[in-house]
């Protein structure tokens, strides 16, 4: 067996699974449940600002600034009440820190993290939350109004510091701070009890004097707590992004402890922090063009060869009148492609990138929505969706499927010049092409079809990868979880490389069915290798993808192998070597040139990529005679 064409396949095949794996799913233990959870709160929860409360340089005398007794009246806000507020619907509880006026939790009722507890999307820490305002005075000294203590009103606050919203029910909580002097910074939310969403309205009167540089900045820090178990994947998910005039500015995190900062000014659609299944978009309502946002983002080493991806959003606002109002609109709440797409975020769920992104969101996604409202449960929608797109490839793959049976047709023959021929490499490649157009063959004929299948495979897999229907969705026995790689044999070590400790078993019987399809298709003695050596890879590559996705390819499969046992077994056109050489040949542009550099290749004494050298007798003959 000739060695070339298999080491030329583990060669495609390491790169492949290099490049898969950096780009996508690669996988790496994680800490235990309080190891992981307690690092994460620690890296994730930074307060930016020093507390008023204990910073006695914060404001300058009143020999020295003018605008002193601001801040002593600032100072005077340094402590206050610390009674929470809680609204709570049934799709969230958010709570409100009547210090900074900020949210200090936001959990969502109907979805759970890894560890089975609801998502909770504000890290925090005690004195801390999101949603902050801040801004400099005229000396320059920072002010971050998390720091002091708002007064909040709402509905009912003599009798409970808790809302419920029911229904259709709506809520208006103001959170005030309120100086001596009658200036004032107002927050006000209204939350909706059938919604993700709320509305905040940021408003500032007679600050003017104060606040330098005639701006503040409206912040969501630290970013969004993970909810997944393996931290790896979840922060090749993570960013920060912004949306211009419709067009995305994105900031992915990727040298270790190195801040990455992403900056622009104008028409601001929505800036947004996101992790794999859930996104925190702030959507301004009536911003002007002078507005900008700053994007933040840093990635970090955690235990057991974890990582965490920290980001940040900060819209600087002009402030030009004494009273000023500007409303904004913030979802935060899971990446479910229609409801992202009714607030203009579609942008926010990952469908790949230029062409691919069309494909997955307007073609495939849609097919796999269709086949869902049909087909409730989603392990059995995916196996639909995947015959339903085998169908629409079908044009694409039959012509791949036609060459495949042609070159087995012609095997028999293939191999009787080979043995013909075996002294005399040259001599076989320029039999093999007189064979090829004889029969009017094709040897890559099916290739090309492959290729342009491609675009629409890996949208399928961007589709998949972050689908959050599949999220915790069970299909039966040991798939519990559809969006993670199904567990059927945990190793006791890993292998290099992949960092990959367990086998799935949707990957070892979809290596199996490619098997098959290698032993059907596969006719050249001399590429063997292949027949054993692409499952076994694909089979270890596979095991690190949702199950979901593992799924999908079984049943791809399955569906290939039927198709070609058909063609070749039952179908009434059931094609032979005499059918095959009596059908009219027609030379492809494909063939062509490889005829071509087949001879010039002979010419100079040389092989193309993958067939034997040539060896020039008369060059052995020559050094036979000077060895004499």
């Amino acid at each position: 067996m000739d060695k070339k064409p298999v080491i030329g396949f583990i060669l495609i095949g390491i790169l492949l699974t290099i490049w898969m794996v950096t780009q996508t799913t690669q996988r790496r233990p994680v800490p235990p449940p309080d190891q992981q959870t307690q690092e994460t709160l620690d890296l994730q929860d930074e307060s930016l600002a020093a507390d008023l409360g204990e910073d006695d340089d914060a404001f300058t005398s009143a020999e020295e600034d003018p605008t002193a007794d601001y801040g002593d009246q600032l100072r005077a806000h340094a402590q206050g009440s610390a009674a929470m507020l809680t609204i709570e619907s049934g799709l969230y509880r958010v709570v409100l820190n009547p210090k900074g006026g900020v949210f200090r939790e936001w959990y969502l009722k109907e979805f759970e993290n890894w560890q089975g507890d609801a998502v909770q999307l504000v890290p925090y820490k005690e004195e801390t939350g999101v949603f902050g305002v801040s801004f400099s005075t005229r000396e320059a000294r920072n002010v971050d109004t998390r720091n002091l203590y708002f007064e909040l009103e709402y509905p009912q606050k003599e009798r409970s510091n808790h809302l419920q919203l029911r229904g259709g029910d709506s809520v208006r909580v103001r959170a005030r701070l309120r100086l001596e002097s009658g200036a004032e910074l107002v927050k006000t939310y209204t939350f909706y009890a059938d919604k993700y969403h709320i509305k905040a309205r940021i408003g500032l009167n007679k600050l003017n004097d104060l606040i330098f540089n005639r701006s503040y900045t409206l912040a969501w820090e630290s970013g969004l707590p993970y909810q997944e178990r393996n931290s790896v994947e979840e922060s090749s998910y993570a960013k920060a992004l912004m949306q211009l005039g419709g067009e995305e500015i994105s900031l992915d995190a990727g040298d270790f402890d190195k801040t990455l900062t992403e900056k622009s000014s104008g028409a601001i659609d929505f800036a947004a922090i996101k992790n794999k299944y859930f996104v925190a978009a702030v959507k301004p309502l009536d911003l002007s063009a002078e507005s900008s946002v700053q994007l933040k983002g840093t990635r970090r080493k955690a235990p057991n060869e974890g990582v965490v991806e920290q980001y940040s959003l900060q819209y600087r606002i002009p402030y030009r009148q004494p009273q000023q109002e500007y409303d904004f609109l913030l979802y935060v709440g899971p990446l479910d492609y229609d409801i992202v797409q009714s607030y203009g975020l579609e942008k926010t769920v990952d469908f790949g990138w230029g062409p691919i992104r069309v494909v997955g969101e307007y073609f495939m996604l849609p097919i796999f929505q269709a086949v869902h409202a049909v087909v409730p449960n989603y392990g059995f929608s995916i196996i639909v969706f995947a015959f339903l797109i085998k169908l629409m490839l079908m044009p694409l793959s039959m012509p791949q499927t036609k060459s495949s049976i042609k070159m087995q047709l012609l095997a028999p023959e293939m191999n009787k010049l080979r043995e013909q021929n075996k002294d005399d490499p040259r001599a076989q490649q320029q039999a093999m092409m007189q064979l090829y157009s004889q029969y009017g063959v094709n040897p890559v004929g099916g290739c090309l079809p492959l290729l342009l299948q491609m675009p629409i495979l890996y949208a399928l897999w961007s589709l998949f990868q972050s689908a959050i229907a599949l999220r915790q969705t069970h299909f039966f026995g040991w798939i519990t979880d559809l969006s993670v790689p199904d567990v059927l044999l945990a190793l006791p070590f890993k292998l290099p490389l992949l960092g990959l400790n367990h086998i799935s078993g949707l990957a070892l019987i979809m290596g199996i069915t490619l098997f098959i399809q290698q032993k059907m298709t596969v006719t050249d003695p001399r590429q063997k290798g292949i027949v054993y050596i692409m499952p076994f890879m694909f089979t270890i590559l596979f095991s690190n993808f949702p199950a979901g996705l593992n799924l999908y390819y079984l049943v791809f499969n399955l569906l290939g192998i039927g198709q070609q046992v058909y063609m070749q077994k039952f179908s009434k056109n059931k094609m032979t070597l005499e059918d095959l050489k009596k059908m009219p040949k027609k030379e492809g542009w494909l063939q062509r040139k490889m005829q071509e550099a087949q001879s010039i290749a002979a010419e100079q004494g040389r092989s193309l990529p993958g067939q034997p050298y040539p060896t020039n007798p008369n060059k052995r003959k020559r050094k036979k005679k000077r060895r004499k």
